[in-house]
């Protein structure tokens, strides 16, 4: 009984957790009609989200952060750009997609999409909720660091769907606090201070 609710309760999370996902505004990049060139289209955003293209060494050759907007549309005009692999990164509170686009002389080419889900930390009051989910069962590592760089807390999660948990710093001494977040490829932070 108990290993039935367990699974009925992670489902149910994970249908949840999807849900609020596919909600989000969903992007297009698209190749233009007119020579060399790439549309990006952002439906209505609410929170604010970046877009970045990259040249080939890894510079930012275009920037630009979208807020409360009804749609945003953008033509890139690639071709005065040098032959290469290029990528755009479009990144929010919830996630970031990285392209790959390949530019040669006759065309362009969008090569790869990879999409990663970043993690969630809410604050109310002296408490903390994180929320991952986690689509490729890598193993993550979740550690609270105090403000002398003493690990106060560490778990790691292998394999799970959807990783939750909630950090109480209601008897927390006076100091500051990191989260750390740690996947196979990348690192996130979140601080508390507790006065």
């Amino acid at each position: 009984m108990k290993v039935n609710w367990k699974i009925t309760t992670v489902v149910a999370a994970l249908f949840i957790s999807m849900t609020g996902l596919a909600k989000e505004a969903k992007h297009l990049l698209e190749i233009g009609t007119e020579g060399k060139s790439l549309i990006f289209k952002l439906p209505a955003q609410s929170a604010e989200t970046k877009i970045s293209l990259f040249d080939p060494e890894g510079r930012i050759i275009f920037s630009d952060a979208v807020e409360d907007q009804e749609f945003y549309a953008k033509r890139f005009d690639l071709d005065l750009l040098e032959e290469g692999v290029y990528s755009m990164k479009v990144e929010n509170t919830l996630r970031e997609i990285t392209y790959s686009i390949d530019i040669d002389e006759p065309s362009v080419e969008i090569l790869a999409k990879k999409e990663r889900t970043k993690p969630v930390f809410r604050k109310t009051e002296d408490k903390v909720f994180l929320n991952l989910l986690n689509l490729e069962g890598n193993s993550v590592s979740v550690k609270v660091i105090d403000g002398n760089g003493r690990m106060l807390y560490k778990e790691v999660f292998k394999g799970d769907l959807l990783i939750e948990k909630a950090f109480n710093f209601e008897k927390a001494f006076d100091d500051s606090y990191t989260l750390v977040v740690k996947d196979d490829q990348n690192t996130y932070y979140e601080t508390i201070v507790v006065n």
